[in-house]
């Protein structure tokens, strides 16, 4: 009887103990040491009418730059030759040779090790759930402008290959007629007449002018809040290692720099590392603007690489509406579902945060890259930096996963958000 007793009041505790897991949401929790943060997604879990049009287009141009190069095997090994010694960087080949695939037997594979049906079948789950996550994100935007980083990217595509004919009597890499497409499509202004004259304003005026990046003039002032308000918001997804982003302006992913008239104040985003774990933030935080406060680190052209300790300045005036990303590692894997039908599912992982803060605090101090290094700031690493090629570089050295866009070989803020391994957990919108 003592032993039925027992067992009963173990089975009482191991129940109570699940109910409490159950009802805590996953990401008020630290991950795992291992990063043990698992979802596994086969194309029939993918609600197909959630899915944007401007989205799987996008994805159905990669794959279709897939199966060219599966059968230029010639043109592709010249582009990776390129891609070793940072010549003429191709990114979309980089990120088709870094896709980890493992076929039946649990062997890991490259996707020009497939052919025929079986690249046919991975590209076409690879294509439906990808779409999905990017829709996601693009949904979290609220305006048409948002989205345009994806819209202008398939009008290159659609431009430089109207019909498939026009791309498979191609003979060299493909790549660089979209990638020249794309720079043409880049609008300009007159920048003489933004005066930007002191600080970074200077600075990056200077990128702007010489570069002819794409600018939006807007004459509302972002949302700013307070910091009570704009930790409060974050509170239960503060983790260090994670990132944490804002775009241009809020929310334009098209345009690397907004910048209002009447404020003489331009905003280009901004990428920073949370060095802090949600427990380790008080409940009450000071408005006093001379008590420091932090729990990220980021770049700017004063400081170099350094503990954000104005909370105020930093993030709550001119970056109000801000996301939290979680970086993730991503397998394919070539299952058996029933008896007689194999398939494709892909195995999203959480990649180990303290890897990622760990890199942060390990190029503490080192300078913001100079204005002509911006543009190609990925290969400035790890001598300089800006504050999107930090969160690429700690991520890239610290787990190995590349969180760089298929189609650009620059990193801005709106192209860690939109990265296919970043998933958006939180945001300070409400």
């Amino acid at each position: 009887m003592k032993k039925i007793k027992m067992l009963r009041l173990t089975y009482i505790a191991i129940a109570t103990l699940l109910l409490i897991s159950c009802e805590k949401n996953p990401e008020t929790l630290d991950l795992s040491p291992s990063g043990q943060n698992v979802t596994i997604i086969e194309k029939e879990d993918v609600n197909k009418d959630a899915i944007l049009p401007e989205a799987i287009e996008y994805y159905q141009n990669i794959a279709t730059m897939a199966r060219w190069y599966s059968k230029h095997p010639q043109i592709a090994e010249r582009s990776r030759l390129k891609n070793a010694t940072n010549d003429s960087i191709n990114p979309l080949l980089l990120k088709l040779d870094e896709l980890s695939i493992t076929d039946s037997l649990g062997n890991d594979i490259s996707i020009f090790d497939l052919d025929g049906t079986k690249l046919d079948t991975f590209l076409t789950s690879f294509v439906i759930i990808e779409s999905e996550q990017l829709s996601e994100k693009l949904k979290e935007l609220p305006t048409e402008d948002s989205k345009s980083e994806i819209t202008e990217t398939n009008k290159a595509f659609r431009a430089v290959f109207s019909n498939k004919k026009s791309l498979e009597s191609t003979l060299t890499d493909p790549y660089w007629k979209i990638s020249n497409k794309l720079k043409e499509q880049e609008k300009t202004q007159d920048f003489s007449k933004l005066d930007l004259k002191s600080g970074d304003s200077g600075f990056w005026f200077k990128v702007i002018s010489n570069y002819a990046l794409q600018i939006s003039i807007l004459h509302i002032a972002p949302n700013s809040l307070s910091k009570q308000t704009f930790v409060n918001r974050l509170r239960r997804s503060v983790q260090k290692g994670r990132l944490l982003i804002a775009l241009p302006g809020g929310f334009t992913t098209t345009f690397p720099i907004v910048f209002y008239p009447n404020k003489k104040w331009y905003d280009v985003g901004h990428v920073a590392i949370m060095v802090k774990n949600s427990n380790e933030i008080p409940q009450k935080i000071s408005n006093n603007e001379n008590d420091e406060f932090y729990f990220t680190m980021g770049t700017n052209p004063e400081n170099g690489m350094h503990k954000e300790k104005d909370l105020k300045e930093d993030w709550c005036d001119k970056h109000g509406v801000a996301f939290v990303g979680q970086v993730f590692d991503v397998k394919w894997v070539w299952f058996k579902k029933n008896w007689h039908h194999w398939g494709w599912r892909k195995e999203r992982r959480d990649v180990n945060n303290y890897n990622i803060y760990s890199k942060a605090l390990s190029i503490k101090g080192k300078p913001y890259c100079k204005w002509y290094q911006v543009m190609t700031a990925k290969w400035s690493a790890p001598d300089r930096f800006i504050c999107s090629s930090t969160a690429w570089w700690c991520a890239k050295k610290g787990t190995g996963v590349n969180i760089s866009s298929w189609w650009k070989t620059t990193i801005f803020p709106a192209g860690v958000y939109l990265s296919d391994r970043v998933r958006i957990i939180d945001n300070t919108l409400h």
